[in-house]
């Protein structure tokens, strides 16, 4: 098999990929620049679909829903301690609210089917309380 070049953004670490089944579409992130993009294989349309704070850990959800993890404490000037839910368009979901947050990043992260989530990363606590590297969050 041959590998062929579907879209040249010139990552610096491109990584993570992410298949949504749901829509059919590759996600995947450039850590270092804090952007995202996404590929469809169907179509063969790629673009670029988030550009802020370094994102280290993403997850999507059956809605459309984009659950970051990253090195951050505010998105598009709303408070949000390591980890935010962004809606399609790419603004805050501010119906997320994840309380005090992490103390420090997160970096990996896995939705359940029940729709929690599993994150983790270098804090120690997350909304005040003790979690070693690892927390369980209700995303609803």
């Amino acid at each position: 098999m041959e590998p062929i070049l579907i879209a040249d953004y010139e990552c610096v670490t491109g990584e993570g990929p992410l298949w949504h089944s749901d829509e059919g579409r590759l996600y995947w992130v450039d850590i270092p620049t804090g952007r995202m993009f996404r590929y469809d294989p169907a179509t063969g349309a790629h673009e670029q679909c988030y550009s802020g704070p370094v994102v280290g850990g993403f997850t999507l959800q059956a809605d459309g829903k984009l659950l970051i993890g990253g090195f951050f404490t505010a998105i598009n000037g709303v408070s949000r301690n390591y980890i935010a839910r962004l809606n399609s368009d790419g603004s805050v979901d501010t119906s997320f609210n994840p309380g005090a947050g992490a103390n420090s990043q997160a970096y990996s992260m896995a939705l359940q089917a029940d729709g929690k989530l599993l994150i983790g990363g270098n804090f120690t606590e997350f909304s005040g309380v003790t979690r070693n590297h690892t927390a369980r969050l209700h995303t609803g």
